[in-house]
């Protein structure tokens, strides 16, 4: 890959969000079909309980929603009368819902887990073969109020119940204790299997000299596959401490025979550790009872015997401090998204960061995962983390691996900021979608690859903050950057901040995303794979939290979002959220019928052509390039169907472009000049 280096005060942060936008409002033939949402209480704090946390499409359109809700819950404004049970729908705690739509949006079915006094979705719902998959922790513990009651699908299960069975029978649901659970439906909703994960900290508890024994705790999931074989795939973090000679144990089932010691390194002891003086503005040296941190891949066989159990992070390096273990240090992350090829190798997206102060690192810091693929932070002019993106394939081994980072400079390090979530593969190619943010008195990057390849982001001192928001594309062979789209700004110092993950259909990406100052509009957008924008079917939503859109073959899109006031998508379609000032799961179908044939056309331009030269036109071999004395960002060669064919850095007002391989017919030619595009038109022999 030819390596480009970019200056960091390059303005590409107006020039390319204007450059890449075509301003053109709605889709052609397109319209918002339907929209439901659920409602029900928060916890006292800032966090939501009702939340969708994954969609998917089955072969025939049907849609199936799973998420969290909290108590007394309300579906389009009715109570939603999920089970017999007040106790269980009025209790305020975060239960678990998973439903099936049609096509028209009407509920076929749904199964709910909720239990006192919490449970969790997991990160990713499953649709494989015709099965639907899900995980999420659950817990029945402790004395009243808490703790004294679960409602698994459609079983009932109070703590007097569990304690009238022997102790040596107990097994979950039917155990007190905190566990995770994996079901597999079928598409009508009926159970077809359930399995039962226990974890057991490697820390042991004395008092007074006596071993209490270790914790027991549920066995956390961010992300899941299920590949051909019915094997599964956890991927989970874990925050731990005690002896390396403990082990982590799991326990599926509850069956002994199924119980498996994790041994993971390092000690996680008392150690001394830098902290912050905020007061005196130092960095001083106290002991810390702090706890390690490792990401860890299980494969499961169908029958839930554990085939191996792998740690995602090798070693690092610059890291640790001088007290603390190198190759075990203190480090901390996200697992996000995970997605899938062909051949069931493992595409995953997170961040990952260092936990202790930054003058305690040697950089580059750098995570292996494995002898030789590594990611890497060379400084602190950016955030304190990196975001990820590792191929695996079905044996745990590491076929690739890239990053996305900011880096600001030493005028106002740590205001550079980017985040990205979920990814989508689709026919070759691994999509993400994220944003950056920056304080205007530091220059700041957006690279897309650890090679320093792209910059997206430059000052902007006309504002005090800006965000800007995109997809990119990697080769999922290879996991080389291919290219980006920007969430584009309509007026003068907009901000774009886009949805968790795309859509792919028919050269169309796909994505829910801001795209006004203020965040205070937002719009369901669309751009050809290569990154021109095409155009946006806006709605009405006051501050909501964007998630993530699918696509289907007929030209379908649903978008899903967390919003606390009502949500209008068209004149016909609006959800009234009720209760207000609560949470909201809202989900939507938009609809056009040009989706489901290949996208070719040429994006609506604001051209500025009258300063434009090109000649000789025809040519044969060099084209020249001038605009009136105004420098050239950059120029694109695309054919009448749209397709990009050539691109080329320009910063110049002329250049001579080598056409030579491109075959003989018409040709468009772009030039971008401050955010302003530029067309003509030229003939190649």
């Amino acid at each position: 890959m030819e390596r480009i280096t970019l200056p960091l005060h390059f303005r590409l942060f107006t020039a390319i969000l204007l450059t890449l936008c075509s301003f053109q409002t709605g889709f052609s033939q397109g319209e918002w079909k339907w929209a439901h949402y659920w409602s029900g209480g928060d916890d006292s704090s800032i966090n939501y309980y009702n939340e969708i946390k994954n969609t998917a499409f089955d072969s025939e359109g049907n849609i199936y929603v799973y998420g969290t809700m909290g108590g007394d819950v309300h579906f389009d404004g009715n109570e939603f009368l999920f089970c017999d049970t007040p106790e269980v729908r009025y209790a305020n705690v975060q239960g678990i819902l998973l439903a099936k739509f049609d096509t028209l949006g009407n509920m076929l079915w749904n199964r709910v887990v909720k239990c006192n006094p919490y449970s969790q979705a997991a990160m990713q719902m499953v649709i494989r073969n015709d099965r639907i998959y899900i995980a999420g922790t659950a817990e029945i513990w402790g004395d009243s109020p808490w703790g004294t009651w679960q409602f698994y699908l459609d079983t009932f299960v109070r703590k007097q119940q569990i304690n009238s069975i022997p102790v040596s029978e107990r097994k979950p649901p039917f155990k007190i204790g905190s566990w995770s659970f994996f079901c597999q439906f079928d598409t009508d909703g009926n159970l077809i299997e359930d399995h039962f994960i226990e974890s057991y900290s490697r820390e042991h508890f004395y008092v007074n000299g006596v071993d209490l024994g270790r914790s027991a705790g549920a066995f956390n999931v961010s992300a899941m596959h299920i590949d051909n074989d019915g094997n599964t795939f956890l991927y989970s973090k874990i925050v731990y401490k005690g002896r390396i000679e403990d082990p982590y144990t799991i326990v599926v089932d509850g069956d002994t025979n199924r119980r498996y010691d994790i041994y993971l390194p390092g000690d996680c002891q008392a150690h001394y550790t830098l902290y912050y003086n905020d007061w005196y503005d130092t960095y001083d040296t106290g002991i810390a009872y702090s706890q390690l941190f490792q990401y860890l891949i299980y494969k499961f066989s169908p029958d839930w015997e554990l085939m191996w159990v792998k740690q995602m992070v090798d070693h690092t390096e610059g890291l640790a401090l001088d007290e603390q273990d190198s190759v075990n240090p203190r480090f901390y992350g996200e697992l996000y998204g995970l997605s899938y090829d062909e051949e069931n190798n493992m595409y995953l997206s997170g961040y990952i960061a260092p936990t202790v102060y930054w003058d305690a690192h040697q950089y580059p810091v750098r995570f292996y995962w494995d002898s030789t693929h590594c990611t890497t932070i060379n400084d602190m002019s950016g955030v304190n983390r990196t975001h990820i993106v590792i191929k695996y394939d079905t044996a745990g081994n590491v076929l690739w691996c890239n990053q996305i980072y900011t880096r600001g400079t030493d005028n106002y390090p740590g205001y550079a900021n980017d985040q990205w979530w979920r990814n989508l593969y689709h026919n070759n190619v691994l999509y993400l979608t994220g944003h950056g943010q920056y304080h205007h008195n530091g220059y700041a990057g957006i690279f897309f690859d650890s090679t320093f390849t792209q910059q997206l982001m430059g000052p902007n001192p006309d504002v005090d903050e800006a965000i800007i928001g995109f997809f990119v594309r990697y080769d999922a062979e290879t996991g080389a950057f291919l290219n980006y789209g920007v969430v584009p700004a309509f007026e003068e110092n907009s901000d774009g901040k886009p949805g968790k993950c795309p859509a792919v259909l028919n050269n169309r990406v796909f994505a829910l995303a801001y795209y006004k100052r203020y965040l205070t509009d937002e719009s369901l957008m669309q751009w050809r794979i290569d990154g021109h924008f095409i155009g946006y079917e806006p709605f009405n939503a006051d501050d909501p939290a964007l998630g993530s859109v699918i696509a289907y073959d007929n030209g379908s899109i649903l978008c899903d979002m967390l919003s606390k006031e009502s949500v209008t998508f068209s004149e016909n379609v609006w959800v009234s959220c009720y209760p207000t000032n609560n949470s909201s799961a809202v989900f939507a179908l938009y609809k056009d019928p040009a989706f489901a044939t290949p996208y070719s056309g040429i994006p609506t331009r604001n051209n500025r052509d009258a300063g434009l030269q090109l000649w000789p036109n025809p040519a044969t071999s060099i084209l020249q390039v001038s605009n009136d004395g105004t420098d050239i960002d950059y120029v694109t060669v695309l054919d009448l169907e749209g397709r990009t064919l050539l691109r080329k850095e320009v910063h110049s007002n002329a250049l001579m472009l080598d056409v030579s391989a491109l075959p003989s017919g018409s040709y468009l030619l772009e030039a971008v000049c401050k955010g302003q595009v530029s067309t003509a038109k030229f003939v190649k022999h």
